[in-house]
Formats: structure tokens, C-alpha cells, sequence
């Protein structure tokens, strides 16, 4: 099983930034239309990438503890028994957001599909994080 953790302080209260994640909602990220429909677990969202249509469903879900796990359903990318979880703790400055995924690499190599993610991640939590200061 290969895991990446991407980490991001982000400089606002705790429930501004879970009351937008929890939602499973990408109104943070421009340029991604999606669909959600439900709430908690069992909440799906759809969206196409470049490469073709995403669809994750989230598998755990805990307000009080901040934290949702989510699985992919359907996704062009290159892997199996993918499982990600956002986890937003409070921090001195705002909030620690910890964004991680264990999944197994099918079809193209591990380092690519580590980039792959992990630059997901990244982007998400710049996004995240301009979205909350404007």
C-alpha cells in the first residue's frame, strides 16, 4: 500500500474550514464543476478531470472530530482501493489540514501516481486556503 500525507496550516477558525470541507463541496476550487449529492457518509461528488470523469463517495464521516475518509468510485487515474482522509485540527495560528491517501498503483509507476496525488492535495489546500482569506 503506497500513502501520501500533505499537511497546510491555514490561517482561519477550525469550523470555517470543516464547515466548507465537510460539505464535500469544491466551491473553493475554480474551474471544477461538480455534483454532490447526500450528506455525511455514504455523500458522493462527481467532476470531470482532463482525463475524464471523477466520482468519490465518502466511506467515514465525524463532525465533532473534524475528520472524513472518502473513497474513489469511479476515476481515470491509475489506481485501486484508494482511501483519503481530511483531517482539520486546531493550531496556534488557525488550523493544521492533513490531507492523506493509501491506494495501490495499477498501471503506471508509483512515483507518478505519488506526484499525481500529491499534487492534487497541494492544490486543493492553496485553494482552500485562498478561498477562506478572500
Amino acid at each position: 500500500m503506497t500513502t501520501v500525507t500533505i499537511n497546510r496550516t491555514i490561517p482561519a477558525p477550525s469550523e470555517k474550514v470543516w464547515e466548507l470541507l465537510k460539505t464535500f463541496r469544491l466551491d473553493y476550487f475554480p474551474g471544477y464543476k461538480h455534483t454532490v449529492t447526500g450528506e455525511g457518509a455514504g455523500t458522493e461528488r462527481t467532476f470531470r478531470l482532463p482525463d475524464g470523469e471523477m466520482t468519490e463517495r465518502i466511506a467515514t464521516f465525524d463532525d465533532a472530530a473534524m475528520t472524513l475518509t472518502y473513497e474513489i468510485v469511479a476515476s481515470p487515474w491509475p489506481v485501486t482501493d484508494y482511501l483519503a482522509t481530511v483531517r482539520v485540527e486546531p493550531s496556534g495560528v488557525g488550523v493544521e489540514v492533513t490531507w492523506s491517501a493509501e491506494f495501490e498503483p495499477a498501471g503506471a509507476s508509483e512515483e507518478k501516481i505519488v506526484e499525481l496525488i500529491a499534487g492534487t492535495f497541494k492544490m486543493n489546500l492553496k485553494a482552500l486556503e485562498k478561498y477562506l482569506a478572500d
